[in-house]
Protein backbone atom coordinates (compact mmCIF):
# COMPACT_ATOMS: atom_id res chain seq x y z
CA UNK A 1 0.00 0.00 0.00
CA UNK A 2 3.03 2.43 0.65
CA UNK A 3 4.70 1.66 -2.50
CA UNK A 4 1.20 2.81 -4.59
CA UNK A 5 1.15 5.87 -2.55
CA UNK A 6 4.47 6.97 -2.89
CA UNK A 7 4.17 6.03 -6.89
CA UNK A 8 0.78 8.34 -6.91
CA UNK A 9 2.21 11.18 -5.12
CA UNK A 10 5.35 10.76 -6.99
CA UNK A 11 5.87 14.97 -8.33
CA UNK A 12 8.49 13.36 -10.89
CA UNK A 13 5.75 13.00 -13.28
CA UNK A 14 4.85 16.70 -13.26
CA UNK A 15 8.06 16.95 -15.25
CA UNK A 16 6.66 15.70 -17.79
CA UNK A 17 4.98 17.94 -20.51
CA UNK A 18 1.99 15.84 -21.54
CA UNK A 19 1.33 15.18 -17.43
CA UNK A 20 1.63 19.00 -16.59
CA UNK A 21 -0.87 19.66 -19.68
CA UNK A 22 -3.21 17.20 -18.68
CA UNK A 23 -3.36 18.29 -15.20
CA UNK A 24 -3.94 22.16 -16.28
CA UNK A 25 -6.93 20.82 -18.53
CA UNK A 26 -8.54 19.37 -15.94
CA UNK A 27 -8.09 21.75 -13.78
CA UNK A 28 -9.54 24.16 -16.49
CA UNK A 29 -12.49 21.84 -17.46
CA UNK A 30 -13.57 21.46 -14.13
CA UNK A 31 -14.05 25.00 -13.46
CA UNK A 32 -15.79 25.55 -16.52
CA UNK A 33 -18.10 22.91 -14.93
CA UNK A 34 -18.50 24.10 -11.56
CA UNK A 35 -18.63 27.95 -11.94
CA UNK A 36 -22.45 28.17 -13.88
CA UNK A 37 -24.00 26.42 -11.26
CA UNK A 38 -22.07 28.82 -8.14
CA UNK A 39 -22.40 32.01 -10.28
CA UNK A 40 -26.09 31.72 -12.52
CA UNK A 41 -28.35 32.06 -9.67
CA UNK A 42 -26.67 35.54 -8.36
CA UNK A 43 -26.52 36.50 -12.38
CA UNK A 44 -29.98 35.66 -12.89
CA UNK A 45 -30.99 37.73 -9.60
CA UNK A 46 -29.22 40.75 -10.80
CA UNK A 47 -31.00 40.66 -13.99
CA UNK A 48 -34.70 41.06 -12.26
CA UNK A 49 -35.22 37.30 -11.71
CA UNK A 50 -36.85 36.32 -8.23
CA UNK A 51 -35.11 34.40 -6.04
CA UNK A 52 -37.74 31.26 -5.94
CA UNK A 53 -36.63 31.21 -9.94
CA UNK A 54 -33.02 31.66 -10.21
CA UNK A 55 -32.92 28.79 -7.45
CA UNK A 56 -34.68 26.87 -9.92
CA UNK A 57 -32.08 27.52 -12.31
CA UNK A 58 -29.61 24.94 -10.43
CA UNK A 59 -32.57 22.57 -10.95
CA UNK A 60 -33.05 23.01 -14.92
CA UNK A 61 -29.03 22.80 -15.68
CA UNK A 62 -29.05 19.80 -13.06
CA UNK A 63 -31.48 18.36 -15.20
CA UNK A 64 -29.15 18.40 -18.42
Amino acid sequence: MADILQEMLDVRLLQNKAMLLLCAANITGMAGFYLPLVYSTDRAYQLGVSHENAALLISIIGKF
